[in-house]
C-alpha cells in the first residue's frame, strides 16, 4: 500500500470510529454536519442543465464522428447520416413546441437561425413523417 492510500486508509477508519457506523449514507451526513466537511459534489448529486447535456452530447458526437472517419464502414457513414436526420427532426420538435408555447414568431425563429421566415416556417412549421421510436427512443 502506498503512503498516500495508508493515509487515506486511516482517515476513513478515523471518520468511522468517530461517526460510530459504516453506513455509507450515515457517514456523509456526519462528515457534513459534525466534522464541518463539504460533501464532495458527484455527477450523481450535480444538477445537469440542458447546456452541459448539449455541450455532453457534442463531446460524443466529435468523438463518435472521429470513430467512423478513422475505422467505420459503409454502414457506419450511414448510420451517422441518419443520426443527422434524426437530430434535425427533434430540432424541428422543438421549434414547433417553441413557436406554439411561447407565441415567438416564425421571423424570430428564422433570426436565430440566420435564415428568412419563409425559409424556418417551410423547414420546420409542418412536423415531418418520422418514426416514432426516434422521439421514444431518446
Amino acid at each position: 500500500m502506498t503512503t498516500a492510500a495508508a493515509r487515506q486508509t486511516a482517515s476513513i477508519a478515523r471518520a468511522i470510529a468517530a461517526a460510530g457506523t459504516t453506513d455509507p449514507a450515515e457517514l456523509a451526513a456526519y462528515l457534513v454536519t459534525e466534522a464541518g466537511v463539504k460533501k464532495p459534489r458527484t455527477q450523481a448529486n450535480r444538477v445537469r442543465t440542458p447546456r452541459d447535456k448539449i455541450n455532453a452530447a457534442k463531446r460524443n458526437l466529435n468523438a463518435l464522428a472521429k470513430d467512423v472517419a478513422a475505422m467505420g464502414d459503409e454502414e457506419d457513414i450511414i448510420g451517422l447520416a441518419e443520426l443527422s436526420k434524426d437530430i434535425d427532426a427533434l430540432l424541428g420538435e422543438v421549434i414547433r413546441y417553441q413557436n406554439k408555447t411561447t407565441g415567438r414568431s416564425w421571423a424570430w425563429m428564422g433570426n436565430l437561425f440566420g435564415i428568412t421566415r419563409q425559409a424556418a416556417q417551410q423547414r420546420w412549421g409542418k412536423a415531418p413523417r418520422i418514426d416514432a421510436q426516434v422521439i421514444v427512443n431518446l
